[in-house]
């Protein structure tokens, strides 16, 4: 079924988003964020056929990733900790607005993705961070960060390699995803090389003084 042009753009995996990332940053004259070196594959290729979920194809695109930190003033993904943030918007509840006001998930959006900015916004201005469709972090996925900190110390925002094992994804769920999943806190792990039309992301910038 035809999507419309305000549609998330979905079906693409985590490389094709630190791909594109980039590009906007040379596009306005900023440094790329990640460094992208031994590129396999079709960027935005899509899924074969009329399918909506699919990895480790041929034409699968994918790079080794090094990552030039937070403090790169270019487009980057965030990392779950910004995110999170975000999508709380100062509450301190599981979704900032009532369900229905904030996302589309499986109990309204009829199996497929909507327009953006039509439910209502975080206290910050922001559309969408819950449901529609999974929004893929910078970071890696840990079940209890042990893998990226010493985990007797307090980390703000740890983070971990990019581009390796499982990524933290899936933050906020999607439009097929049932309400005790659509919160702020839901983290899932998802392949860094799969594409899917539940899965998308937005970039952030660091705003240096």
């Amino acid at each position: 079924e035809p999507r419309s042009e305000n549609c998330p753009v979905e079906e693409v995996n985590w490389y094709e988003m630190v791909a594109y990332a980039n590009a906007l940053s040379r596009s306005e004259g900023l440094p790329a964020c990640y460094d992208l070196t031994d590129c396999v594959g079709q960027f935005g290729g899509g899924c074969p056929g009329n399918g909506t979920y699919c990895r480790a194809t041929a034409d699968i695109y994918q790079c080794a990733v090094a990552f030039a930190g937070l403090d790169c003033p270019g487009y980057r993904l965030p990392t779950e900790a910004e995110w999170e943030r975000a999508a709380r918007s100062g509450t301190e509840t599981e979704t900032y607005t009532a369900i229905d006001r904030a996302a589309w998930y499986g109990g309204n959006a009829d199996g497929m993705p909507h327009p953006v900015a039509e439910k209502e916004a975080t206290a910050d201005g922001a559309f969408d961070l819950l449901g529609n469709v999974k929004e893929l972090t910078n970071d890696i996925w840990a079940t209890d960060y042990g893998g990226i900190a010493n985990p007797s110390e307090a980390v703000l925002d740890p983070l971990g390699p990019v581009g390796i094992g499982y990524n933290v994804a899936g933050k906020g769920s999607s439009f097929g995803a049932s309400a005790q999943s659509v919160r702020a806190g839901i983290r899932e792990s998802l392949w860094p090389d799969l594409r899917a039309n539940s899965i998308g992301f937005r970039l952030v910038r660091t705003i240096t003084p």
